[in-house]
């Protein structure tokens, strides 16, 4: 999966944003507060996080990123690159969550288990993986490095 784009509209702190992605590493810098944290947890989110979910997994999953201004509902879409064909995935929670990705010839994916799985095949290794490994955030750096070592002593 290679990023092209992401829109979050609105997700916590940021009632919008459109940030593309240029071919090869990325980086995103900016002072305390810019919203850095912000654009990786949509990030984190928009991939893993299913739209549909019980009001108890909603406030545990996704109540820090309603709009401090109000609103009940945030939004971020996806374009990405899988096999050199663009997808759009986009996911909306709250009142009225939706999910949907688009597929290179256009048909339309809204079923959470499908897009769940259809993403698996995008990604080069499993959600844990991710969460602990490739997008852990630099607080978590120092520990992430100690577990990597105790299990692979070689």
């Amino acid at each position: 999966m290679i990023l092209s784009r992401i829109t979050l509209s609105p997700f916590a702190g940021i009632p919008h944003l459109d940030l593309s992605f240029t071919n090869g590493l990325n980086v995103i810098l900016g002072a305390n507060e810019a919203g850095k944290s912000t654009v990786f947890h949509a990030l984190y989110n928009v991939i893993f996080t299913e739209a549909k979910l019980t009001p108890g997994r909603f406030k545990k999953l996704m109540n820090r990123f309603i709009p401090v201004g109000g609103g009940d509902t945030v939004s971020v879409e996806l374009h990405f690159k899988h096999k050199n064909a663009d997808h759009y995935l986009k996911r909306k929670w709250g009142p009225s969550a939706d999910a949907e990705l688009k597929l290179p010839n256009g048909n339309i994916i809204s079923d959470e288990s499908t897009i769940a799985e259809y993403l698996g095949t995008c990604l080069s290794a499993s959600e844990g993986t991710y969460r602990a490994v490739l997008m852990t955030k630099q607080s978590s750096l120092a520990g992430t490095l100690d577990a990597l070592k105790n299990e692979h002593t070689d």
